[in-house]
């Protein structure tokens, strides 16, 4: 299993559970870790609560708070920080989109993005630091 949060008395948390490698785990000459990603099962409990923390915390992500302010009304895309940003982002790359008024963050209306994966060959996805923070407190919570 991969998981998201500390063990609980030697226990993983079942929702910090990301997902399960169904396969063959190997090791290269460099030491680094091989997994073919067909065989990863996502957690769907942990997807629901990943993007339910999403939606409820986005307003409170500088990032979007700043495309918001620099953008018109619209609709904006919450990203996935596991690789170097670059300007076309694959859509295996955005957790979903919310919408602004270019004052406020509309938090009711955060969408998931169907096509997110939560790891990919980049690795495992990363929220950017306040809604990663919001995330590991979530769980801790549990």
């Amino acid at each position: 299993a991969i998981s998201y949060c500390e063990r609980d008395n030697g226990q993983l948390k079942p929702l910090g559970i990301v997902g399960w490698i169904h396969g063959e785990i190997k090791e290269t000459n460099n030491n680094e870790i091989e997994i073919d990603l067909s065989y990863f099962r996502d957690n769907e409990p942990f997807v629901k609560f990943l993007h339910t923390v999403i939606g409820k915390y986005v307003h409170e992500s500088p990032p979007i708070q700043k495309l918001a302010k620099s953008t018109p009304a619209g609709w904006v895309n919450v990203i996935d920080y596991r690789q170097i940003l670059s300007r076309a982002v694959p859509s295996e790359d955005i957790f979903g989109c919310v919408y602004h008024n270019h004052e406020k963050i509309d938090n009711d209306s955060y969408s998931q993005m169907p096509t997110h994966r939560l790891v990919t060959h980049e690795g495992v996805f990363k929220l950017e630091e306040t809604l990663e923070q919001r995330l590991k407190q979530k769980l801790s919570e549990l």
